[in-house]
């Protein structure tokens, strides 16, 4: 098969393996003379991965890594129902595949969902989702990665690397379905995981962590980052334990996709299937009119070398923006084939980057107003899918005041995601999260803080 059938010949048949080749061959010819197997498809991900690992400033290890998997999923008929289930096939494994279909059919068998049919091929568009040095030059996208962390902390006063840990990933993915989809889901993937060590005016030292996942190493945004963690590491050690308090709370962009989480979760196909979402399309948001921005939120599998960007979903449906909100109101639902099929919609696919639209308001902006807390780390951020309430314990945060900010933790920040966006601003700056890109900090007006 050339290149030009994958439509991006860069990547595409890169790191080809060719007894790997030959079992995912075996699969498809499998899959396809099988008379219990309906429908199928069938990926083929060879992997390559390099770490650096560093103990302060020395590499205390190397490694590199080369994977392959092929992974199934088999539909069989039930009458008017339909089976489904899955199985991996690694290197090696090419004399289970006989066993591993049986068992799986045999399982699909005992669990039946109302039919729905795979995607049939559409042409799909060209995303960006690769990192040309990770692909090329590795070993050099990781001593660059180095080298940035390196450079960051010379600019920092008071702080020190206790460890940090650099991956690259080059996946080379392509797959197939029975009603004859081909795509390419290959791309480049990047992670950092640093540990600084920050003192404090006060002389007290503190620890701070942060992870990161990324397509590309400049997405990393290395300089930045450990600015901002080399910042935690030195006002955590003076924070207060903060006291019972109720005013505006700025959230930062990092907790943006576990607090949009409930909406995502009440726009989804299946939720709304289900009869677990109370949303109608034209519904509104929120109880009241919001007396702030207006929610705009889309799904994009076309975003910029997005974590979740490819040019379709696991089935096949093509890569596109959807739009689910619009001004706070509900315009879509976001759903695979299956529960599009089932809800009588046009698929978007399954769920993918988040997108958000920033507002009128600088960060500048966002700040005025009397005191104004801006929640930097939480312990954990999960508000409740089903009712949107959170609690969370503030491991560091930021008094504002007058241009003047204290460091503050210890407290947990309370509310409901659909109540406080009845009031809440955007900034018009916006961030690139990995899986996203959404608004640098969300206001909320009114934010019950409850002291310990």
């Amino acid at each position: 098969m050339s290149n030009e059938t994958w439509g991006r010949p860069d990547v595409s048949n890169s790191g080809s393996d060719q007894p790997m080749d030959e079992a995912f061959r075996a699969v498809k010819e499998a899959l396809a003379r099988h008379r219990d197997v309906s429908a199928w498809r069938a990926t083929l991900t060879s992997t390559k991965s390099q770490q650096l690992y560093l103990i302060r400033e020395d590499v205390e290890s190397e490694r590199t890594a080369l994977g392959h998997t092929i992974d199934v999923e088999l539909h069989t008929r039930n009458g008017s129902e339909l089976g489904r289930g899955s199985f991996s096939l690694g290197p090696g494994e090419e004399a289970r595949l006989d066993e591993l279909m049986s068992q799986t059919l045999a399982a699909a068998k005992k669990s039946s969902v109302p039919g729905y049919s795979l995607p049939l091929p559409a042409p799909l568009p060209d995303v960006e989702t690769s990192d040309r040095e990770i692909i090329e030059h590795p070993s050099r996208a990781l001593e660059s990665l180095r080298s940035r962390l390196s450079d960051a902390l010379a600019a920092q006063r008071n702080v020190r690397n206790a460890s940090a840990e650099f991956f690259v990933h080059h996946d080379v993915s392509r797959m197939e379905t029975s009603t004859g989809v081909l795509a390419d889901l290959s791309g480049t993937r990047s992670t950092a995981e640093i540990v600084l060590l920050g003192t404090g005016r006060n002389g007290r030292e503190a620890e701070v962590q942060g992870l990161r996942y990324r397509r590309t190493a400049e997405d990393l945004d290395i300089s930045r980052w450990v600015a901002g963690l080399a910042d935690e590491s030195r006002d955590a050690g003076d924070a207060e334990i903060m006291s019972t308090w109720k005013g505006p709370v700025l959230l930062r962009s990092d907790v943006a996709g576990a607090f949009f989480g409930p909406v995502v979760q009440r726009v989804t196909g299946d939720t709304v299937y289900r009869k677990m979402s109370p949303y109608e399309i034209g519904n509104s948001l929120t109880n009241q009119d919001p007396r702030g921005d207006r929610l705009d939120l889309s799904s994009d599998r076309t975003l910029p070398h997005g974590l979740r960007t490819a040019p379709c979903d696991g089935e096949g449906v093509p890569a596109f923006s959807a739009p689910l909100v619009q001004g706070g109101v509900v315009k879509r639902f976001v759903a695979d084939a299956r529960y599009a099929h089932y809800l009588g919609a046009e698929p978007t696919g399954a769920w993918s980057n988040l997108v958000v639209a920033p507002g009128a308001r600088s960060t500048e902006d966002l700040l005025r107003g009397g005191e104004v807390l801006e929640v930097v780390r939480f312990s954990w951020f999960t508000p409740s899918f089903g009712t949107g309430d959170f609690a969370s314990e503030m491991r560091l945060g930021y008094l504002h005041r007058n241009g003047q900010r204290r460091p503050v933790k210890g407290a947990a920040v309370t509310g409901n995601v659909f109540a406080n966006l009845e009031h809440a601003f955007f900034s018009q700056e916006t961030e690139f999260i990995g899986d996203g890109d959404v608004p640098r900090y969300i206001r909320l007006e009114d934010v019950d803080v409850v002291g310990t």
